[in-house]
Order: C-alpha cells, then structure tokens, then sequence
C-alpha cells in the first residue's frame, strides 16, 4: 500500500474490511467508533447523479469505444460466442449501471472519490453491477499507476480482492477521456490466469474473472 489513508478513508476503509482480512485489527479502533458514535459515521451511497448535456455527449462516446474495444477483444478468428475473454468483457460491460461524470483535474480527489463509489457499492451489497467513472479534465497523465499503487493493494488489505475489480482505459487505447471501471462481485464465463497454477492454464470456468 502506498500513502497512509486519510480520515475519510480510514472511516470507509473500516465500513468494508471483511472478516480475517489483514487490515482488520489494524482498524478495529476505527470501526468500533463507527459503531459506537453515529457522528463518525460516514454516509456511502450510489445515489443518482444530475448530467449536463455536455455529460451525456461524452457518455455516448465513451460507450461507442467500450463497444469498439469489445470487437477487439479476444481471438480474431474465432468465434464471438465460444471466445471466454470476449464473453467476459462483454459481462463486464453490461454490468455497468452508474456513470459518473468526475471534474478533477489530477489525482489528489480521485482516490477520495474511488474509494467512496467503492465503499458505496460494497456497504449496500449492489453484487453484480459497476460504476464507469470518466474523468474528462483530469490532466495527471495515465491513471493505472494510482490503480496499481493506491487501489488494488488496499483491496487485498481490505479482503477485497476477489470481490471488487478496478481496472482503466486510457486515452492512448483510442478512449475519449481518461476512464475507470469498478465491478463489484461481477459473475463472467471466464477467469483469468493464477500465479502458480500448474501449467499456467486457465483455473476454470464459470466463477469470477481473476485480475
């Protein structure tokens, strides 16, 4: 894990470790006062949001491309219907019910908002849906190395990882801004390659994809 949490993450933090996970004694003070004191709570929600009409321009264009980079995926010469990574992305996409429309123009509010829409989805248990969060002024370059660094580790220390999945898309990948998506406990027909297994194949079919 990278920088220590802030308050407001550690209180989000507290709301979702899972049981056994490596942070739990680690934050046990903190969600004992969550507990306790309903001021320290903090409100996590998937409330709907407002869109300018500007908002929904870029919202179709960024549906285009996921459609787009969707044809890309997986074996060119084989069948759409047979292919496990075709039939993933696709699951992924249509899993997306939220998409958010996010003004900040570098990272120093994106992890804040990541792990609210995070905390959001994990504390009113929406299994099986997504957030597409698009962030059209963000000027702070490629935003995977914030995911690498900032997110995915913290989901591990959380107990999380094989719930939630964040992963990018970049303007460099033909994107119209720079974007994240978050699963949340998202079912696909394939998983993905587990370090260690023997022979480097694929663990199955049927459970959760593996990032």
């Amino acid at each position: 894990m990278g920088s220590p949490p802030s308050a407001t993450q550690a209180k989000i933090f507290a709301s979702i470790v899972q049981p056994g996970a490596p942070a739990e004694s680690y934050l046990a003070d903190v969600k004992s006062l969550l507990d306790d004191d309903t001021s320290m709570r903090i409100h996590l929600s998937r409330d709907a949001q407002d869109r300018a009409d500007n908002d929904d321009a870029l919202l179709l264009k960024v549906i285009s491309f996921l459609q787009q980079n969707l044809v890309k995926t997986g074996d060119e010469d084989g069948e759409p219907e047979e292919d496990l990574a075709f039939i993933a992305e696709g699951r992924k996409i249509l899993a997306l019910d939220r998409f958010m429309v996010e003004d900040m123009e570098s990272d120093l509010f994106l992890l804040e908002k990541l792990w609210e829409e995070i905390g959001g989805m994990v504390c009113k248990g929406t299994r099986g849906k997504g957030t597409l969060v698009m962030l059209p002024k963000f000027t702070g370059g490629d935003v995977r190395p914030i995911i690498l660094t900032e997110v995915k580790p913290v989901l591990g220390w959380l107990g999380l990882e094989d719930k939630v999945a964040v992963d990018t898309f970049q303007m460099l990948d033909g994107a119209p801004c720079p974007i994240v998506r978050i699963l949340y406990e998202v079912e696909t027909a394939a998983v993905g390659f587990e370090a260690g297994f023997e022979g480097g194949g694929e663990t199955g079919v049927g459970g959760r994809i593996k990032f």
